[in-house]
This record gives C-alpha cells, sequence and structure tokens, in this order.
C-alpha cells in the first residue's frame, strides 16, 4: 500500500503542475491529458479505499457490498469521462475552425514530466499481482504512451511547419480518452454482473488444459466472479489411468495463475477407473 500510495501523490502531483500550465496558456490538448490523469487518479483511489476496507476484515456481505459500490464508482467514472471525451472532441473541432495560438514549449515540457511519472508509478506497481493493478499498470502504460506520442506528433508538425499543434493533439487525445472510458465502461459492467472478461474465454482455456499430455477430457467447465475482480474456475477433469494426480494438479494450478492469473479453483480430477477424487485450491 505505500508503493500504492506513493504512486497516486506522484500523479496528484503531475496533476496539479499540468493543471496550473494548462490554465496559463489555455492549451486544450494539456486539458485532454488532465482528463487522463484524473481518470487514473480516480480509479487508483477507489482502489486504494476498498483495500483498506478489505483488510480491516470486514463481514463477507460487506465485503461484497464494497466491491459492487466500487465498481458503481468505476461505472459512474467511464461515464462522466465519455462525457468529457465528447466535449473535448466538439472543443477541439472548433478550434481546429479557429485556431488559437498556444506556445508548444509548455506542452512537450509536460508531456516529458508525464511519461516519466507514469513510467516510476508503473515501475512501482509492478510487484502487484491482482487483477485490479494489472488494470492501472495498462492505464499507466497507456498515459505514458500517449505522452510519448504527443512528444513525437509535435515534433513532427514542429518540422512540417504547422501551426495548429495544440488542437491536432487535443483531438487525437479527446479520441484515445474516449476509447479509453469505453474500455472502463465496458469493464465495470462485466464485473457488476459477475460476467466472464473477453480476455478469458473459456474456449482458450479449454484448449489449454486438452494441451496437457495427461488430460483426455474436460467437462463441466465455469468461470466466473464471485466477488471484486478475482476470477473463480471450476470443472471436471478427466485424466488418464495410472497419472499421478497430484502432478497434474500442480501443473493445471500453474498454468491457470501464471497464463490466466486464475488462483481460486475448484476442480475435479476423474480417472479412468471408478473412483474420483475431488481436490480443490
Amino acid at each position: 500500500m505505500t508503493k500504492t500510495a506513493l504512486a497516486c501523490l506522484l500523479l496528484v502531483s503531475t496533476y496539479i503542475s499540468t493543471l496550473a500550465v494548462a490554465l496559463e496558456i489555455k492549451s486544450l490538448a494539456l486539458f485532454c491529458a488532465l482528463s487522463h490523469l484524473l481518470m487514473t487518479i480516480s480509479l487508483l483511489i477507489f482502489y486504494i479505499v476498498n483495500h483498506n476496507y478489505s483488510a480491516k476484515k470486514a463481514k463477507p456481505r460487506q465485503t461484497y457490498h464494497m466491491w459492487m459500490l466500487e465498481r458503481f464508482l468505476i461505472l459512474c467514472c467511464g461515464l462522466v469521462f465519455s462525457l468529457a471525451a465528447c466535449f473535448l472532441l466538439v472543443a477541439s473541432i472548433l478550434r481546429l475552425i479557429e485556431p488559437v495560438d498556444v506556445a508548444i514549449e509548455p506542452i512537450l515540457q509536460i508531456a516529458l514530466l508525464i511519461l516519466t511519472t507514469n513510467l516510476c508509478c508503473y515501475l512501482l506497481l509492478s510487484s502487484q499481482q491482482s487483477s485490479s493493478k494489472a488494470f492501472m499498470r495498462y492505464l499507466l502504460r497507456a498515459d505514458g504512451l500517449n505522452a510519448l506520442l504527443v512528444i513525437l506528433v509535435s515534433s513532427l508538425l514542429l518540422r512540417w511547419q504547422i501551426d495548429i499543434i495544440d488542437q491536432v493533439l487535443a483531438f487525437m487525445l479527446a479520441l484515445i480518452l474516449f476509447t479509453q472510458a469505453y474500455r472502463i465502461l465496458k469493464r465495470s459492467l462485466i464485473l457488476m454482473t459477475e460476467g466472464t472478461p473477453e480476455q478469458r474465454q473459456l474456449a482458450a482455456i479449454q484448449g489449454r488444459l486438452y494441451n496437457l499430455g495427461a488430460v483426455t477430457d474436460i467437462a463441466n467447465l465455469q468461470l466466473w466472479t464471485v466477488v471484486g475482480e478475482e476470477m473463480t474456475f471450476s470443472c471436471q477433469l478427466y485424466i488418464a489411468r495410472d497419472t499421478p494426480i497430484e502432478a497434474v494438479r500442480q501443473e493445471v494450478l500453474t498454468v491457470l495463475k501464471y497464463e490466466y492469473n486464475i488462483t481460486k479453483t475448484a476442480i475435479r480430477f476423474i480417472v479412468d477407473t471408478d473412483e474420483s477424487q475431488h481436490l480443490s485450491a
């Protein structure tokens, strides 16, 4: 939690610096960058508050309600930033029609600051294995790439002696903000309905388990979200006769953990004889 709080502090400091420069030079591109930063900071704060609440060992029902409240807040976050992205898109188009002179040097400096901050925050959260932290690393990586893209596009436009650099950057960042907000909306809806994310399709997991030499058949596959963002996987796994069940169990759990980030399982191992053994992890 110390690293997470430090990452949040770095993002807030960068947000304040960006806000001060954006108000000073009236750059629409920097206001778009502020929206990206604010979205990342909001989600990170949601995760910090929820983690502290869960660490107090609250009752299961209360913990579940807290997770659902967080999902609802993230849904609202996606809606708000979707509207903000639409507003910024319209504003950038209007700026393209009636250009406004904006200094480009402060924009490049802020882009370098955002790139450095997101890299530091990404490294701070790199040791966290939860899916929520993985999603935060995705946002930090995406914002860092956005800052790098701003630097490259600005350099090209300066070389080509184009004056509407701020307007072009604003339009580009508003489009990216809209796609990220859509991704957040989609993610929150999947988690609120306890659904299965697209990147963890059962068919892909089933095919991977079939590639294990000892597995002969798989039945009753289920993958769902019980609470929070952790996925639970269950199935009946048929294995070849005279195969050590414990060795197969360890191999299956390793595949699920490191390839699909699934640590909660309930697997029934069935051999070719009439005997069956139920193991859960």
